[in-house]
């Protein structure tokens, strides 16, 4: 009986310490993948690529939302196409974890009260992310 038991306690340690090792290994992964990623493909704005009024609609509801700023003062100054790197459109976070398909979406600049925000979106605009000012130097390089 002792060494059935004390066999079955060795087992449980050893489930234990493989899923803590998968654990640790994954998100160490994940802090890899939390560096900026630069988009795959860009295509600048030209005459026949238009911004969904989707899209528009949920970064300028966004932005209002977060700096009570009304909708009417808020004005899209440009937007590009792009492919971004995973699903967590090339900004992921410590821990977070991201598909890594590639993603089609808009990189969209916002102006109002004397502000700029530069927004990532996935195609339909049901992901927004907002850039911060380290990530917008590290994709001007």
């Amino acid at each position: 009986m002792k060494n059935l038991l004390q066999k079955q306690s060795l087992k449980l340690i050893s489930v234990l310490f493989l899923t803590l090792a998968i654990f640790l290994a994954t998100d160490l992964f994940s802090l890899a993948m939390a560096e900026v990623q630069k988009p795959v493909v860009v295509e600048r704005l030209s005459e026949n690529i238009k911004l969904s009024e989707r899209v528009a609609k949920a970064v300028i509801t966004e932005i209002s939302q977060q700096t009570k700023i009304p909708v009417n003062q808020l004005k899209i100054t440009q937007y590009d196409r792009q492919t971004w790197s995973n699903g967590c459109l090339g900004l992921s976070k410590a821990g977070e974890m991201c598909t890594q398909a590639l993603v089609e979406g808009w990189r969209v600049v916002v102006a109002g009260n004397k502000r700029t925000w530069v927004y990532r979106s996935n195609r339909t605009g049901q992901i927004l992310r907002l850039e911060s000012q380290k990530n917008r130097l590290l994709i001007s390089k």
